[in-house]
């Protein structure tokens, strides 16, 4: 009969027929997007989209991870992070390893050649060079940015802006983050926001932006900022940010060159200049308010495995 020339398959190759109807249904990109990226090596109480995720567990690309305590993710690329009440989200866009950081802190130390991209609020932050970057980034939920190197260097791009600038070993990266609307008057010297909640004089020494105008401050009241100087604009309410008194920060809030620089001359020459260790401080600060931040250099050895990490309970 001519039915009996029927062969009946074996049961084996039911997966492998699975297996390629399922991966004929997605395209490469769609593959690649879920791709394995690393794996939580220590899990610092960490969640992956809110689930529990012990050491051991694989992150894949699109996952988000939250960590309360220290987390260390290792990539298959042997790039390796720790995690600190941060929460982070990873991709990959083509070759390039993709973090959009929320907030917290994050260390890092990248291997030679890998492409990074950092989101991180306003700021995109690139690698530049085959040197593999290492070091930290903080983003808080009031807007503050700082990023401090060891090794390697990071383009920076405002991407409100559209301001470049690039952060390595000689310069650290900060973002104050104090701004808001005030209002002002003409030829006044002050400018008042009834939302601020300032200790007395802590803005002193910084510079404020308010559209291409910059002013260093001489004073700072709970609600109010007073400047050297005075404003050239019509009285009114306005944006403004508070940033360091340097050309580069003030330019990159909106500060036209000539204002910048001027701002710039008459801060140096009222206020002492800022030891450069002053900067590391002051990026600690910042960053997530984990003390601990401040030790770098020996927080970078324990990502290596050199030594234990100050942050690993």
């Amino acid at each position: 009969m001519a039915n009996s020339l029927i062969r009946i398959r074996p049961r084996a190759s039911l997966p492998l027929l699975l297996l390629l109807l399922f991966t004929a249904s997605f395209s490469p990109a769609q593959i690649a997007a879920t791709a394995p990226l690393g794996t939580i090596v220590a899990s610092g109480d960490a969640k992956i989209r809110n689930f529990a995720a012990t050491a051991g567990t694989t992150i894949f690309a699109g996952d988000q991870v939250t960590s309360k305590e220290p987390a260390l993710i290792s990539f298959i690329s042997g790039s390796k992070i720790e995690m600190t009440k941060a929460t982070a989200k990873f991709t990959r866009n083509s070759n390039a390893l993709v973090m959009d950081v929320d907030q917290g802190l994050i260390r890092f130390i990248f291997k030679k050649g890998e492409e990074v991209q950092i989101n991180a609020g306003e700021y995109t932050f690139t690698t530049v060079s085959d040197i593999g970057p290492s070091g930290e980034l903080g983003l808080n939920r009031s807007g503050q940015i700082a990023m401090n190197i060891i090794d390697g260097a990071f383009a920076v791009l405002n991407t409100a802006t559209g301001m470049q600038t690039e952060v390595n070993a000689d310069d650290p990266f900060a973002v104050m983050g104090v701004s808001g609307q005030g209002h002002l008057s003409r030829n006044g010297n002050t400018i008042s926001d009834l939302s601020l909640s300032l200790e007395s004089d802590e803005l002193k020494g910084k510079c404020i932006v308010v559209e291409t105008n910059a002013h260093a401050i001489r004073a700072n009241s709970e609600t109010r900022i007073r400047i050297l100087g005075s404003w050239d604009l019509e009285t009114g309410i306005y944006l403004y940010k508070v940033v360091e008194c340097n050309e580069e920060d003030m330019i990159r809030a909106g500060a036209s060159e000539e204002s910048a620089k001027k701002a710039a001359a008459v801060s140096v020459f009222d206020f002492p200049p800022v030891p450069a260790e002053r900067h590391i401080l002051r990026n600690a600060a910042i960053i997530a308010g984990v003390d601990a931040a401040i030790i770098l250099p020996l927080a970078i050895k324990s990502l290596r495995g050199d030594e234990p990490s100050p942050t690993t309970p």
